[in-house]
């Protein structure tokens, strides 16, 4: 699996926060909450884009938790609707991953990236982040979907 390596400017993104470590499926459900309210949010940058953000602390490596934003890009941040945040993504340097858009496979995928690929390619991860971006290649449930991961790079 070749990631593509671009340069993204910085972005600000608004959603619904989950911390913990998704044993039972909560970041689904976090979607779907995230879907009956994602019209509230103002000033986004594309209808048709949708990001979930991994946040790792340090307490990932010991307990497996890590925050996760189901979110979509904003041109700026005025008014976070109840129960949202607010995050600012600094620019940086990414290698992007075009997975099969098969949301319960994402994490051995991941894994994967972070533990073979990435090597394989020469690349350094940095910060304590990542992302999934969803766009109009994502029709839900359609077998050529697809979905971009992003892994800073350095």
């Amino acid at each position: 699996m070749k990631p593509e390596i671009i340069f993204k400017p910085g972005f600000f993104l608004v959603g619904m926060k989950y911390e913990g470590r998704n044993e039972k499926g909560e970041i689904s459900e976090l979607w779907k909450k995230f879907s009956e309210r994602i019209f509230e949010i103002k000033n986004r940058v594309n209808e048709k884009e949708c990001y979930g953000l991994s946040i790792y602390s340090e307490k990932f490596f010991a307990t497996g938790e890590f925050l996760y934003l189901a979110a979509v890009e904003v041109v700026k941040i005025e008014e976070v609707p109840e129960e949202m945040v607010a995050v600012e993504v600094d620019p940086a340097k990414y290698a992007v991953f075009t997975l099969p858009g098969e949301p319960d496979k994402l994490p051995k995928l991941i894994h994967e990236i972070y533990c073979r690929y990435l090597k394989e390619e020469g690349l350094k991860p940095v910060g304590n982040y990542d992302f999934e971006l969803y766009n109009e290649r994502y029709p839900p449930n359609q077998k050529d979907s697809k979905i971009y991961f992003f892994v800073p790079v350095e």
